[in-house]
């Protein structure tokens, strides 16, 4: 029951008054043609805020977007309510990362339905993009969202869906996604350069969890997590032992916790550097697994600015100009952010 609560309280919903959670759990039954809606509009539901943040700003206020995990709320670890559950049976569209990310989710995701399709966005990437995908589903790395790249791509999928499921709004959609993928291109150009002005020998990123490979391999970084692509794994003293020598040896500035992981394993790599002689600074906190609450790492586009603004400033480098700003949904949906495609 404790846990039922919690997860209820982590969950936000988009576009609607009142919670969507409300609608389905409390409200008299629906017949199957009601279903799937909310105050007339389809209910898209999305796992994690990175694919609702998304999801949102192509369906502005045509749909009423319903995010099971919150903030702050670590996936890997994430167990459904009953709550979750009708949500996603009755949902007119259902989004979520795969590659087994929301690993206690699993059953009922990929279970199919009649009503509604259910689309595991990073499943659907080339494989020849994925990383580990030579080692077994198991070892895919599931944090494609950490490359701008690979998130433009899942763009294209989130608007197809929701095209498909708003058709006589098929231009209005496209026009917000080429907006959004603007954007991506417009950051992932702005932090490429940022990364470069961190010194060639202090591009190590060590963070909580094994959630940067793909953000190191698009931008050059060395990257090693005290746990591996799942927080559901211990830390074990040895892989401790492996990162204090590589922090001592390198001399590496800063290592960094992260919003949805305890910070213990950081403390302790601290801990063990100072043993050995070297101050090892707290470089910041990191949103990997789940955006934040407020701005600017309360949209996907802000969290990726911000990681990437206190990499660069912690290990070293320099993180001017800034970029473009960040258009909020609203801005996109309206077509006022500069710049903007026509």
């Amino acid at each position: 029951m404790k846990q039922a609560l919690q997860n209820t309280l982590n969950r936000r919903t988009f576009g609607c008054t009142g919670a969507a959670w409300v609608l389905f759990a409390g409200c008299p039954s629906r017949s199957s043609s009601q279903r799937g809606t909310a105050a007339g509009k389809p209910v898209i539901v999305a796992t994690t805020g990175m694919i609702a943040d998304v999801a949102k700003t192509l369906a502005g206020d045509l749909a009423t977007i319903e995010q099971l995990i919150g903030p702050g709320v670590d996936p890997h670890l994430y167990r459904p309510s009953s709550d979750d559950v009708r949500s996603i049976l009755r949902a007119s569209l259902v989004l979520y990362n795969g590659l087994k990310l929301e690993g206690r989710m699993g059953d009922v995701l990929e279970k199919k339905s009649d009503n509604s399709p259910r689309i595991p966005l990073c499943d659907q990437l080339p494989q020849d993009r994925l990383l580990g995908h030579g080692e077994g589903d198991s070892a895919m790395d599931p944090h494609c969202w950490m490359d701008l790249t690979l998130w433009e791509m899942v763009s294209l999928k989130v608007e197809d869906a929701i095209v498909k499921l708003l058709p006589d709004h098929q231009s209005e959609i496209t026009a917000r996604g080429a907006t959004l993928r603007q954007k991506m291109q417009q950051l992932n150009t702005v932090i490429s350069e940022w990364m470069q002005t961190i010194p060639e020998s202090q591009r190590i990123l060590i963070s909580s969890h094994d959630a940067f490979q793909y953000f190191g391999k698009q931008y050059k970084i060395r990257v090693e997590g005290i746990q591996g692509i799942s927080t559901t794994s211990e830390a074990g003293l040895k892989r401790i032992e492996e990162l204090v020598s590589l922090i001592v040896e390198q001399k590496v500035p800063a290592v960094f916790i992260e919003s949805s992981v305890p910070e213990k394993g950081v403390q302790s790599l601290r801990e063990g550097a100072k043993q050995k002689g070297w101050d090892v600074a707290l470089g910041g906190t990191l949103y990997t697994d789940a955006m934040g609450n407020e701005p600017p790492t309360n949209t996907y586009l802000g969290m990726m600015e911000h990681n990437a603004r206190t990499i660069v400033e912690a290990l070293g480098g320099s993180p001017t100009p800034p970029p473009p700003p960040t258009p909020s949904a609203n801005d996109i949906r309206h077509g006022s952010v500069r710049g903007a495609v026509s």
